[in-house]
């Protein structure tokens, strides 16, 4: 909604979110939906999960994370999706490895002050199974949070017509 209908933004003073949770069982759609936003709105969409971020030397998971944040700076408007952030950001106390600590103390830190205006065109979208998992700081940067539940069985009906 912000990137196409701006103008609606700026003449009611509405802020656009810069950051959504979504969440619901496995096999829901969430990374489905996300994808389609990024589609919608012509906006690159860049997917990261523990996998691409998990690194070999200290130091290097917080540089891919911070390489991510501005890939999407230099490709406005963009979308970065954190697909099973549970993984990459538990809650303090449950993940004792210095990676996870890192990780997610630069999550935080990219989303601190995150409606900048370098920042104007960038949505992070987060997606999980569990977010009871997730670090509450890291949570109230997601202050949209949407429960994405399994089809019922008309929509899965349609999904296979179409199909």
């Amino acid at each position: 909604m912000p990137v196409k209908h701006k103008d609606l933004l700026e003449r009611y003073k509405l802020k656009p979110w810069t950051g959504i949770l979504l969440f619901g069982p496995p096999g829901c759609g969430k990374t489905l939906l996300s994808k389609a936003a990024a589609s919608e709105i012509d906006a690159s969409f860049i997917t990261v999960n523990i996998d691409d971020i998990k690194a070999k030397y200290v130091g290097e998971a917080e540089k891919n994370i911070a390489n991510v944040f501005e890939s999407a700076r230099e490709n406005k408007p963009a979308i970065i999706l954190f697909d099973e952030i549970d993984a990459l950001a538990r809650a303090r106390g449950e993940a004792d490895e210095s990676w996870a600590r890192g990780v997610l103390n630069i999550l935080l830190t990219q989303l601190d002050g995150w409606d900048t205006m370098k920042n104007d065109g960038i949505l992070v979208l987060a997606a999980t199974n569990r977010p009871d998992d997730i670090d509450e700081a890291l949570l109230q940067r997601f202050p949209l949070r949407i429960y994405i539940p399994l089809p019922d069985f008309e929509c899965r009906k349609k999904i296979f017509d179409k199909l």
